[in-house]
């Protein structure tokens, strides 16, 4: 992936931000001797020895992004904090009719998220931007754990954002303090530039006050989707949701057997899963897992395709693509499926079936769209290799 470039200045009316901290009249934070304020645009906080600190908006903080200074700068400076919704403040969602609660469940999982009414297939459930974000990709590791830090961070955002996040869920309270412990517990991967980080997909990593109460399936519900374009996670239904049922996102990788995501679950997450998939017989259970384990085998050879232009590996066919959609399917990992499709399409174009390419090519992009939406990356991808295939099929 490559990193967002610099925005042009001349579309913003707000003063470039990418001069050095030093060209600045800083001013001294009252609760933090060490710390300055850049007064323009979104705060950039420079605590002395600590990674920076973007503030926004500058006035009443909803986010507080935790990154190197020359980052800092140039997120400070991207045109899409001139969004109508952000000068509004909305960065949480607010509908009386949003179609879900957030309430106590069953299970011993403390609180989750529960539809409260029917929700469609290709449904945007949910919308909302991160609290706090934290960018490893050029930090060092450390700060992943660094309590004092986090909390210099959070004491700088509204309060009503800060209390937010302290009421989020600490898995790890035994052995780290409720900031780090509440990190490490809830966060969601996002995306600092328009594109997905294909290598280190939680080199950035976000809290959320709503979307971090999703609890755990091994055959989930929505897809969390990051949208560059508004800076905000969204939950997408890749089935109907009933009345009633909880809404559950993916904690770890599923294409695994149900042994190895258990023991995944309690080292990382502190929990034994009980879901519908982990609670079948014991003859399901060996069925389902051989079912994930075929996926599972051809994922090194559909992944990069999937993202980019290279080819598919000559062993793969069209007839193991289409058992990995069925098998998909059968074990309800609907978020695969556009991965799938998109790779068998890119194995028909090698083959000269234009046809059949366009068909796969259709197909991936439905699953795409009801995972991500109608304007992600991929749906784009989509649609540019449907542009090729009519151009080559004429």
């Amino acid at each position: 992936m490559h990193f967002r470039d610099p925005i042009d200045k001349k579309s913003s009316g707000r003063q470039s931000l990418t001069r050095t901290v030093d060209s600045f009249s800083s001013t001294p934070l009252s609760n933090a001797d060490s710390s300055y304020v850049i007064p323009s645009g979104p705060r950039i906080v420079c605590p002395d020895n600590t990674p920076h600190f973007l503030l926004i908006p500058a006035v009443n903080p909803q986010i507080v992004l935790i990154d190197t200074i020359s980052s800092t700068q140039k997120v400070a400076n991207w045109e899409l904090w001139d969004q109508p919704a952000l000068r509004s403040g909305h960065f949480r969602p607010t509908s009386k009719d949003l179609p879900y609660s957030v309430e106590t469940v069953p299970g011993g999982k403390h609180l989750g998220v529960v539809a409260t009414r029917l929700i469609k297939a290709g449904e945007l459930v949910v919308s909302e931007k991160p609290t706090f974000v934290l960018n490893l990709l050029k930090l060092d590791e450390k700060y992943l754990d660094d309590g004092p830090m986090q909390l210099s961070a959070l004491s700088l955002l509204a309060p009503e954002r800060r209390d937010g996040y302290m009421s989020l869920y600490n898995c790890f309270e035994k052995e780290h303090s409720p900031p780090s412990g509440i990190l490490r517990t809830n966060y969601l991967p996002v995306d600092i530039t328009p594109t997905p980080d294909v290598g280190d997909a939680c080199g950035v990593k976000g809290i959320f006050e709503l979307l971090c109460r999703a609890n755990h399936s091994c055959s989930p519900n929505v897809n969390y989707f990051f949208d560059f374009a508004t800076f905000s996670g969204q939950f997408w239904a890749v089935r109907d949701i009933q009345l009633g049922e909880e809404i559950c996102i993916q904690y770890l990788w599923l294409l695994r057997t149900r042994e190895k995501r258990r023991e995944v679950g309690e080292e990382y997450f502190r929990f034994t899963c009980q879901c519908r998939v982990c609670t079948r017989s014991h003859a399901e259970s060996e069925q389902g897992d051989a079912r994930r384990l075929f996926i599972d085998s051809l994922m090194p050879d559909i992944e990069t395709p999937s993202l980019a232009n290279d080819k598919l590996n000559e062993d793969v066919t069209v007839q193991q693509l289409e058992d990995a959609v069925k098998y998909a399917e059968e074990e309800e990992l609907f978020v695969f499926i556009g991965r799938i499709r998109i790779a068998g399409a890119k194995l028909l174009i090698e083959q000269q079936s234009w046809v059949e390419a366009g068909a796969w090519a259709r197909l991936a992009k439905d699953a795409f769209v009801r995972s991500q939406g109608p304007s992600s990356y991929n749906v784009k991808a989509c649609e540019g290799l449907l542009e090729d295939i009519r151009a080559h099929a004429k």
